[in-house]
This record gives structure tokens, sequence and C-alpha cells, in this order.
């Protein structure tokens, strides 16, 4: 069970690392950096 829990967390690092580099280029893209 435990192995299980520690792949869940991994997957959800995994999708976090996304979400971010997705907002980082929105943001560049939009000129929301000066």
């Amino acid at each position: 069970e435990l192995v299980e829990a520690e792949e869940a967390v991994e997957d959800i690092v995994v999708v976090e690392v996304i979400v971010a580099a997705v907002v980082v280029v929105l943001t560049v893209e939009t000129g929301g950096i000066s």
C-alpha cells in the first residue's frame, strides 16, 4: 500500500510541474512578465 501511495504522490508532483510550466508559458506569451 505504501508503494502505491508513493507512486500517487509522484504522479501528483508531475502534474504540478506540468501545470507550473503551462502557467509560465502562458504568462510569458501574454506579456504578464515585464
